[in-house]
């Protein structure tokens, strides 16, 4: 995690796509570490990554997206966070709506 923090202190673009494969980490201080800072860096060569999580056949990579949706959001991925409202898997529609709730997201059709 400590190794994380001092990438984001450099700044360098370099580290976006290394950094973007923690998310999935089955850690959540690592995810959340990555998160953060990608956020710092705050590099547009993430969305692949965020994409391919949101539409992944895995559950725990939806809920992950959610997750680093508390660091990340950015209005372009509204329409993801909103459409998985959506998703069969009860965990992930919950998931969802205390991301929404939490971080006031409203509706950015505007």
């Amino acid at each position: 995690m400590r190794i994380i923090d001092q990438m984001s202190e450099y700044n360098d673009r370099r580290f976006v796509l290394p950094l973007a494969k923690h998310l999935i980490s089955p850690h959540y201080t690592i995810r959340r570490s990555a998160a953060r800072a990608l956020k710092r860096i705050g590099d547009d060569r993430l969305y692949p990554v965020i994409l391919n999580m949101v539409n992944s056949a895995n559950p725990v990579h939806r809920i992950y997206f959610i997750e680093a949706m508390n660091f990340l959001y950015d209005r372009r991925f509204y329409p993801s966070l909103t459409g998985m409202l959506n998703d069969d898997n009860k965990s992930i529609r919950i998931y969802v709506l205390n991301c929404l709730k939490e971080n006031r997201i409203y509706d950015q059709s505007a």
